[in-house]
């Protein structure tokens, strides 16, 4: 029964904003229609001479480098600290024998030399670097290990990448 009232419907947007809460009723209140749905436009075609042909970039694009691997001295040594993307990491096919120093037994020195190693293009180790070192007994018997060890290329696109590998090298009295 409606009793001479009129109901108008409205949606929250055509509220428009509240009142002034200091009483500054300066500005008069404005009704705001947003449309529910962005407007999108039709995409009009061009010829194909016009059209520019996008490709993906490859790796050096991305690197920036004309090599993946220049790290600007020009001899192709990544970085120490260098990202060196690889699909196949490189694995290790024959491990150099760890001898421990018969003078770090006798001293009693033991630990974990920590060492990073640069795998060359055919598996070889080029270059090792101590990281965190124990004794230089120690120390020197790592690297001497790691020299004497082979691994696996590491590959990015199917071709042999160098690249940094860190390598733990523990010393453990109690197994020896």
């Amino acid at each position: 029964m409606n009793l001479g009232k009129r109901v108008i419907k409205m949606t929250y947007a055509q509220l428009g904003p509240p009142p002034s809460i200091t009483g500054d009723e300066s500005t008069p209140q404005t009704t705001v229609n947003r449309p529910s749905v962005p407007i999108v436009g039709t995409p009009k075609p061009v010829l194909d001479a016009e059209a520019t042909q996008e490709t993906a970039p490859t790796q050096q694009d991305i690197a920036g480098n004309t090599s993946a691997q220049d790290t600007g001295r020009g001899d192709g040594i990544p970085d120490i600290n260098a990202f060196v993307p690889c699909e196949v990491q490189p694995k290790r096919i024959s491990t150099g024998n760890v001898k421990y120093p018969e003078a770090a037994k006798a001293v009693d020195v033991s630990g974990t030399v920590f060492i990073k190693v640069l795998i060359d293009l055919d598996g070889t180790v080029m270059k090792v670097v101590v990281l965190r070192g124990v004794h230089p007994l120690l120390d020197s018997a790592a690297v001497q290990s790691a020299y004497n060890t082979k691994f696996s290329a590491a590959l990015q696109n199917g071709k042999p990448v160098r690249v940094w590998m860190m390598w733990p090298v523990r010393f453990n009295l109690d197994e020896q």
